[in-house]
């Protein structure tokens, strides 16, 4: 038996007590829900939210690629929100009220494959309330959710405790529910604190020996690749009825720093892929990339090779039986997986980003065996491996805990002290933001309600 296995069989919750379970990053918290959700005997209706939903096409197998989402017709391949609630053994009625609870009744009938990653994680959790269990084990709930709907998320997870369900949940401690009652921490695999919430706030149980990772000391400068690095005039994509964007207009300059937000569903995903080359629409727009307008003879290769990138949905489709040292070099040819051989000098390169954060250790490894934040690191490391002139990070820190948060975000105010350096930084949490953000555009409803200096938002 394994040790978190073993600590599986320890855990005893008494009724009307909810669980926390923290630690740092690969401690293994994941492994623990899931061999709780597992455990034989218990008399308990359990329901386990993974962070991830791992659906299938219609042939019932789970082989999606990245750019999918993005293509019409590929994307019908995908069952619909309604289909999978359809198959789920669930009350029709409770169903349609937790549709209405967590905004997704107008999503019904989207392909799976079109939700945003924010939609993603309301959807599991409709799906998982719907089952009514006894036993509730959410994993990172709270990653890619807007904070409407984080709100909406700890109101109806306190209903449900008082009528009964209980709770077994992995986040970060400032985003606990106030019903949580019991907390248990793990350390490498191994108990350090299992107790009364209140009493393990009052212990250091989050230290993180791996969290003070650093850029690379020698970066090469940058020259402007142009004065212009996007320009967007009077964007449109539609897919049937629904509009994801509507006359967008957006100019980014070099060396500027943008923070790009909005509520899930809102056209940000669609609005990166068009920049990423990764959305076949962006020929039917008027956009302008590094002072080329598309479809005037530049390559997607040309496009990729000048943007650092990251995303929830970048880290759901790679492919996982790829080690860590050949998912970061394919960061040098802007490949899902590393397709050739590296020579001398790039083999340096990406030892020296594998230092940087911390991950030279399991360079050997594949990413199928690591955690999530892992994982994580790993796509980090790949978007900024060739030193690019735009880093397009979206959602980067999702899960990652505080010590490796604050350290990437510290990397990337260290990249953007070079003048050329240009960002566009998605997220839902406002302290996440790298200093060196001065820029602000933010959608809702596929349209840009606010495009301004920060220091126009935000009082000093």
């Amino acid at each position: 038996m394994t040790p978190i296995a073993s600590i599986a069989q320890q855990i005893t919750l008494q009724p009307g007590n909810h669980l926390l379970v923290t630690g740092p990053s690969g401690s293994g918290k994941t492994l623990l829900a899931k061999a709780i959700a597992g455990l034989p005997g218990t008399g308990k209706k359990i329901v386990l939210v993974e962070q991830h939903y791992n659906f299938t096409n219609r042939a019932h197998v789970n082989q999606f690629y990245y750019q999918q989402r993005f293509n019409s017709i590929d994307a019908d391949d995908s069952a619909t929100v309604q289909e999978e609630l359809d198959a789920l053994d669930a009350d029709a009625a409770e169903t349609a009220t937790l549709l209405d609870i967590f905004g997704m009744s107008a999503r019904r009938s989207a392909a799976l494959l079109h939700l945003s990653s924010g939609e993603h994680k309301r959807f599991q959790l409709i799906k998982a309330f719907g089952q009514n269990p006894q036993v509730l084990i959410l994993d990172e709930p709270f990653t890619g959710m807007d904070t409407r709907s984080r709100g909406l998320l700890k109101d109806f997870m306190a209903q449900k405790a008082a009528a009964g369900c209980q709770f077994i949940i992995i986040c970060p401690m400032a985003e606990c529910p106030s019903f949580i009652n019991q907390m248990l921490s793990l350390n490498k695999g191994s108990i350090s604190f299992f107790g009364d919430i209140e009493a393990g706030k009052l212990i250091n149980v989050d230290e993180n020996p791996n969290g003070s990772f650093t850029a690379p000391a020698h970066l090469q400068p940058l020259t402007a690749v142009a004065d212009t690095i996007v320009q967007l005039n009077d964007a449109h994509i539609r897919y049937g009825e629904k509009v994801l964007l509507e006359s967008i207009n957006w100019t980014v300059k070099n060396g500027e720093r943008w923070w790009l937000k909005g509520v899930n569903g809102s056209g940000k995903s669609t609005l990166i892929s068009l920049l990423t080359g990764d959305n076949p629409k962006a020929y039917a727009n008027n956009l302008v990339l590094f002072g080329s307008k598309r479809g005037s003879g530049e390559s997607i290769w040309d496009i990729k090779k000048q943007i650092g990138f990251v995303s929830p949905e970048l880290q759901w489709y790679f492919d996982r039986n790829q080690t860590v040292f050949s998912a970061v070099a394919s960061g040098l040819f802007d490949t899902i997986g590393l397709f050739r051989q590296v020579n001398e000098t790039q083999q340096e390169l990406v030892m020296g980003w594998l230092e940087a954060f911390g991950l030279t250790a399991i360079k050997g490894r594949l990413l199928s065996m690591l955690s999530a934040s892992e994982q994580r690191l790993t796509l980090l490391a790949r978007a900024m491996v060739k030193n690019p002139p735009l880093l397009i990070l979206d959602e980067p820190c999702q899960g990652l805990d505080d010590h490796q948060r604050e350290a990437f975000v510290k990397i990337v105010d260290r990249l953007c002290e070079d003048p050329n350096r240009t960002l566009i930084y998605v997220t839902h949490y406002e302290q996440e933001l790298p200093y060196c953000i001065n820029k602000k555009i933010e959608l809702q409803n596929g349209q840009a309600i606010c495009c301004a200096y920060q220091s126009q938002l935000i009082p000093a």
